[in-house]
């Protein structure tokens, strides 16, 4: 089985994120042929120009989701998949701080406050950690200080995403 690129669980959630970047979808179709995923649709994609024509480019999109044999995330399923993407690149620790911000925007865009509602009170304590004249002081994750608060993120994500299967974990996801 080949792998997916990371960014195949936010593009999967395209229908359930209001603004949408349809752009990333040319990135995503040129990340999945350098994984060695060719169809016909996705090479459309991947030869788009950014900024792209939404309603071109759904209709390639959609059809490249189906030739790979996946299926859009659809409702509380689309969030869980938006975000998983975000949480995967907290779990590798890669820009902690900026992916926390994107997961808690995107919840307060949706009014979600579930599964991915630890992610913005880490978001609030770090910025909080961050002034400078509060003394260290946050009230929305117990025990975060400046010296743990990236470790606590990194080990929220992990447990998170162990607790939060989807459909397509048994790919390889690179």
């Amino acid at each position: 089985m080949k792998p997916v690129a990371a960014s195949t669980y936010k593009i999967l959630a395209h229908t359930a994120v209001t603004d949408f970047n349809y752009s990333d979808t040319v990135d995503w179709a040129g990340e999945m042929m350098m994984l060695g995923h060719e169809t016909e649709n996705l090479l459309i994609l991947a030869s788009l120009t950014k900024p792209v024509n939404y309603f071109e480019t759904v209709k390639y999109l959609n059809a490249a989701i189906s030739e790979l044999g996946l299926s859009l995330a659809l409702g509380k399923d689309g969030i869980i998949s938006y975000s998983r993407y975000y949480i995967i690149q907290i779990a590798k620790g890669l820009n902690v701080k900026q992916n926390l911000e994107r997961i808690c925007k995107f919840a307060i865009d949706i009014d979600y406050k579930s599964s991915i509602y630890d992610f913005c009170k880490l978001s609030w304590a770090w910025h909080d950690l961050d002034w400078t004249d509060n003394n260290g002081m946050q009230w929305y994750w117990e025990g975060a200080t400046k010296d743990n608060i990236e470790q606590i993120s990194i080990d929220t994500a992990k447990q998170w995403l162990t607790d939060n299967k989807s459909h397509i974990d048994n790919w390889p996801v690179q």
